[in-house]
Order: C-alpha cells, then sequence, then structure tokens
C-alpha cells in the first residue's frame, strides 16, 4: 500500500451509508438513533454529503433511508457481514463511493477530500492509525469492483477485506486530522454508553 496525492481531478465519489446492521447492542435501529437532536442519519448526510456527488444508503427491507428521500439499495444478506453491502453500493455508483458506517459520528467533514487526494491508480482508499489500516471508512473506485465481487464470491464477508486488493492506498489518519484524536474521529456509537459519551462530547464542544 502507498500513499501519494494525485495529480489528476477525478469526479467526485457518491457517499454510501451502511445502515444494514440490525443494532442489537443499541437495543433500537441506530441510523434513527438522535445525537444532539439529529438521527445519526441525518449528521452523517449533513457532515459529508456536500463534498460527495450523491449519497446512497445501504440498508436491510424495510430499513432506514427512505425516510430521508435518499436512494436505497438494498442489504441482500443483512446481519452477514459489509463487505456484500459494500459491493452492492459500489455496482450502483459508477464514479466510485465512499463507504461509511451511519455510527461514526465524529468522522473528518474533509473525508471525502482526503481520501480522494491519493493517486488516481488506487483502486481503494482508507485510513491507517499507527501503521495499522482501518476496515471502515473507504473510498472504493471503479477499479476495485471486479476485486470485490471475487472476494465475495469466495465468501469473504469483512470490511476491511478490501485490504486484499491490488493498488488498495492508505493515507494516515493523524497526518490530515492532527487536531483529531482517531479513537473519536474513527469510533463507532454502538450501545447506549457509547452514544451517552457522544453526547457529551458535543455538549463540550458547545
Amino acid at each position: 500500500m502507498s500513499y501519494s496525492k494525485s495529480s489528476v481531478t477525478e469526479p467526485l465519489p457518491d457517499l454510501g451509508i451502511l445502515c444494514g446492521g440490525f443494532s442489537r447492542r443499541m437495543g433500537s435501529d441506530k441510523a434513527a438513533v438522535l445525537l444532539a437532536g439529529e438521527s445519526l442519519l441525518a449528521r452523517m448526510v449533513r457532515r459529508l454529503a456536500p463534498e460527495c456527488a450523491r449519497v446512497v444508503v445501504s440498508t436491510r427491507a424495510f430499513g432506514p433511508g427512505s425516510a430521508l428521500g435518499l436512494p436505497v439499495v438494498t442489504d441482500l444478506d443483512p446481519g452477514g457481514g459489509p463487505l456484500q453491502a459494500m459491493l452492492s453500493l459500489l455496482e450502483q455508483c459508477p464514479h466510485g463511493v465512499l463507504v461509511v458506517p451511519v455510527d461514526m459520528p465524529f468522522v473528518p467533514e474533509s473525508m471525502p477530500s482526503q481520501l480522494s487526494g491519493v493517486a488516481a491508480t488506487a483502486a481503494c482508499v482508507g485510513y491507517s492509525v499507527n501503521a495499522v489500516v482501518q476496515p471502515l471508512p473507504v473510498l472504493l473506485k471503479p477499479a476495485a469492483l471486479n476485486p470485490l465481487r471475487q472476494l465475495v464470491s469466495l465468501g469473504e464477508r469483512r470490511a476491511g477485506a478490501w485490504r486484499q486488493i491490488a493498488g488498495a492506498s492508505v493515507v494516515d489518519f493523524r497526518a490530515v486530522n492532527p487536531l483529531l484524536d482517531p479513537e473519536i474521529g474513527l469510533a463507532g456509537v454502538n450501545d447506549p454508553e457509547a452514544l451517552q459519551r457522544a453526547e457529551r462530547r458535543i455538549a463540550e464542544q458547545g
């Protein structure tokens, strides 16, 4: 994996929000959970959509997304791992898709440009923290489509499987976000306790 800036202007990627899980630890649908009076789904759209071409929600049948009038891609294997959902998103996004879980409320708002700024030859781009490549978020480019299909056909289910794709690249999270602790910026709000911590963090920020 490598990191280098691209001198080529590429089309804006779509924003693909993963909302297909069953939210068992939270006890209710995470996409609809309110943080500072705003649903996690609405917050993600508000913060990241301005740097993306459009927003697409990956969700199980009758899941969230349509309430906001957003395009929906149905998760073909709900609860079975995110890789199939990521593939389905990329199949609907010909210029690439920035895949982010709905429960990461503090990802940097400049994330689309941070990951899109990597060399045009990269098939997919994610973050690393202390030299460890994070499974999500990830920018999937059109060149990742066939490798992802192959991984899914082999039974791979993990989000981080994109790291196996030739041409995968990474951006050092701390280098591009010096003022944001990755333990905050890449943290998931998976249960009520994490939600309370997120509420306190927003309150402290004023």
